[in-house]
């Protein structure tokens, strides 16, 4: 969570300096934003929502995998947009990991590296859609790896998906700030022309 709103002020800030205003986000329209925003915020909240309620591993993996694969397709949709083919491929990746897996895996090292010491996890340390990285877990490259450094409130542990994700999302708000004015001036002259 911290990352994507690491994200949000990356891209804000971005756009500014880029002489865009956070006022051209709101004319920034995409297809499905709704649903959008519904199931990022369900894919963000359901690992710890799956714990609460005591749902299966299985359920759980399952659902998160559809809430994926539907944020990916709606990305897809909106592909013209700035950054949206990277949210699309960031998601994916993420998917595919925790599809070959069974969860997501999260790298003790890297976890270690947050906490200042040597750390192994045990299953206090998990939701039922994450687990320990083990010598069979595919793709161990794609998954939770890397630290992310900073307060103890913003530290953290991602993947790459996680970031090719955020940087999609902090592209999509620049061109947002700076570009929506020429967009619909451009759209506007096109539907008259």
């Amino acid at each position: 969570m911290t990352l994507f709103l690491d994200a949000l002020l990356l891209g804000c800030a971005a756009g500014l300096v880029a002489g865009g205003s956070i006022r051209r986000i709101g004319s920034t329209r995409l297809r499905f934003e709704s649903l959008l925003l519904v199931l990022f915020i369900l894919q963000l909240a359901l690992p710890r929502i799956a714990t609460m309620v005591g749902m299966s591993k299985e359920l759980a993996v399952y659902s998160w995998l559809l809430v994926m694969l539907a944020l990916v397709v709606i990305a897809l949709l909106n592909h013209p947009q700035a950054g949206l083919l990277l949210v699309s491929l960031g998601i994916g990746l993420n998917a595919l990991v925790i599809a070959l897996n069974g969860a997501m895996p999260v790298s003790e090292r890297a976890v270690s590296v947050i906490v200042g010491h040597e750390y192994v996890m045990n299953s206090e340390d998990t939701d039922v859609l994450h687990e320990p990285i083990r010598p069979s877990t595919v793709a161990a490259p794609l998954s939770d790896v890397i630290p992310l450094p900073g307060p103890t409130w913003h530290r953290g542990i991602i993947s790459v998906g996680d970031v090719l994700l955020c940087g999609g999302v902090a592209w999509f708000i620049c061109d947002a700030m700076v570009c929506s004015e020429r967009r619909s001036s451009s759209d506007h002259m096109q539907e008259n022309g």
